[in-house]
């Protein structure tokens, strides 16, 4: 590798390579293995006239490791990618020569897919024994791909994103990663799993591009169906880790369809919070800061829900708005605001207090208490799994010792989310009739109330509340 990287033969190289094509005129598969690939990739600037790359097919490469990257940029930046069509990328995920990790992170513009085969397997047989790989050279050779390879250097369609940009990124590329997972696998029914996700992926990215448009903005990228990691290290605002962690921690776009991926969920996240600058440890702190805000509503209640996507007016629309508040002004004009245009979707536009564990890191002592009453008003349901967000949020914070710009932003929504059902409780005990629904009203706000309660003792016994202060214990 070292003496390939090092030669200055590689002109010689080339062209012994076009020595051999006797009539380059017209449609070529190009199949390159290992080392070869690399030779293949400086060929792409040095096309002879005539010749179009329908496929360019790359097995066991190389390209994505540390060292190439010099070597990668230099000669893609040369490339005719004008005549070239597809290019699909086959590694084992248990091969040394490619780490097992495709070439994604330096050519994102390759479809890449990962096979499972004995390990240091580096054989051309390992990545093309398998149905799911031929299924790709179909789709690449026969499919509706109706345009050129495109250049992605010109990456997103603006440098700033906001809130709602860094969501769809974060549930495309959760959806890529999980369809990665599942290609390396020889099992028939994850396989099929593969198949449906790669659907409903493709659908979501439809959606997100028709959903852009709509709203009279231009899409993030030209083509979502692509890895995305090279575009989204650094797009997390520092302050804003903890409440992306915890969303990442409970995201399940494909909840609405049923597909069980339990088995390759951590991996996914893990390798999600990589792909946006993030040390993959960091999901695993979040799952535990979580399970810990959990385990104070264990007894005798339901299990909190994931977040899913929900399809409203045929738009997807996913149900985490905290990430839109990352990007709002501070005070109650912001945040809060933004938050109750959001709670205007109606049921699964807002999934609990989701609308306020980000909105805090941006919200000022008035946008607090708006935040808060929102949470209040929420079922009780939707409440209890907004102040478990607000409790792991503060949890995972202090983890990472990442100070958000107002200090114990989660308590001061928390206690003013009690205040708010507080009142309520009271109202509705007073003025509420003896009927099974005004019973049933009434038992809910005194839940909140009781809840919200466990929360707010909870903070002060984990030392995440201010000093000094005091809780009505008969609440």
């Amino acid at each position: 590798m070292k003496a390939f990287l090092g030669s200055k033969r590689h002109p010689q190289i080339i062209e012994r390579v076009l020595e051999s094509i006797e009539s380059p005129v017209g449609d070529w598969i190009v199949v390159a293995h290992s080392l070869g690939t690399a030779v293949a990739l400086e060929l792409l600037g040095q096309l002879p006239a005539g010749m179009n790359v329908k496929l360019l097919l790359t097995l066991g490469s190389p390209l994505g490791r540390q060292p190439f990257k010099s070597f990668v940029s230099t000669a893609f930046s040369s490339a005719d990618l004008a005549r070239v069509q597809g290019w699909l990328n086959v590694y084992n995920t248990a091969d040394a020569v490619s780490h097992g990790s495709g070439i994604s992170s330096a050519v994102p513009e390759a479809v890449n897919v990962g096979v499972a085969a004995p390990a240091l397997d580096h054989s051309v047989q390992s990545c093309l024994t398998q149905d799911a790989i031929l299924e790709e050279l179909g789709t690449a050779l026969y499919g509706v791909r109706g345009r050129e390879l495109q250049r992605w250097e010109r990456g997103a369609s603006r440098e700033e994103w906001d809130g709602l940009d860094l969501l769809t990124a974060l549930t495309v590329q959760y959806c890529y990663r999980i369809e990665s997972s599942l290609h390396a696998s020889t099992d028939q029914a994850k396989d099929d799993r593969r198949r449906r996700v790669k659907s409903i992926r493709l659908a979501v990215i439809d959606a997100a591009i028709e959903s852009a448009r709509t709203n009279g903005r231009e899409p993030l990228f030209d083509d979502f169906d692509k890895d995305l990691s090279p575009w989204l290290s650094g797009r997390v605002p520092h302050t804003g880790v903890p409440a992306f962690l915890i969303v990442l921690h409970r995201l399940q776009p494909l909840s609405p369809f049923s597909i069980d991926y339990a088995a390759q969920a951590r991996s996914v996240r893990e390798q999600v919070a990589r792909d946006f600058g993030l040390a993959e440890a960091y999901a695993e702190i979040a799952r535990e800061c979580v399970e810990s805000a959990e385990s104070v509503f264990k007894a005798g209640r339901s299990p909190l829900q994931l977040i899913p996507i929900v399809a409203i007016a045929g738009v997807a629309v996913i149900a985490a708005p905290w990430l839109v508040a990352l990007a709002a002004p501070a005070g109650l004009a912001g945040g809060a605001a933004v938050m109750g245009g959001l709670a205007a979707l109606g049921p699964g536009g807002v999934a609990g207090g989701l609308m306020v564990v980000g909105g805090v890191g941006v919200a000022g002592g008035g946008a607090a208490a708006a935040l808060g009453r929102g949470l209040a008003g929420q079922t009780p349901e939707e409440t209890k799994q907004g102040a478990v967000d607000l409790m792991a949020r503060a949890l995972v914070s202090r983890a990472l010792e990442i100070d958000g710009d107002r200090p114990h932003a989660e308590w001061d929504v928390l206690v003013a989310a009690h205040a708010q059902a507080h009142e309520d409780f009271a109202k509705f005990s007073e003025l509420n009739d003896k009927s099974k629904v005004g019973k049933e009203v009434t038992a809910q706000a005194e839940l909140k109330v009781k809840d919200l309660a466990k929360s707010l003792k909870w903070m002060l016994e984990q030392e995440l509340a201010p000093n000094l202060v005091m809780i009505d214990a008969s609440a």
